[in-house]
C-alpha cells in the first residue's frame, strides 16, 4: 500500500505490478487536505504523481 501526501490531497493506493510493462494501480482513497476538492483535474495531477513515485520505487522490477 502506498500513501502519498503533500500534493494537494491523501491518496492511498494499492499497485501491483502484472508484468515488466504493465501495473494495476487502485486508488482506495483521495482526500483532499481541504475536504472538498475544487478541481478535479488537481486530482489526477496527483494521481499522475504518485504513479510517477511508484514507477521509481519499482523501477528496477520494470525492463528498460
Amino acid at each position: 500500500m502506498h500513501t502519498l501526501h503533500g500534493c494537494g490531497c491523501h491518496i492511498t493506493a494499492n499497485v501491483k505490478i502484472v508484468n515488466k510493462s504493465s501495473l494495476l494501480i487502485e486508488v482506495h482513497r483521495a482526500v483532499p487536505h481541504s475536504g472538498i476538492h475544487p478541481y478535479q483535474k488537481k486530482l489526477a495531477e496527483c494521481i499522475c504523481h504518485l504513479m510517477r513515485m511508484i514507477l521509481d520505487h519499482h523501477h528496477h522490477q520494470f525492463a528498460r
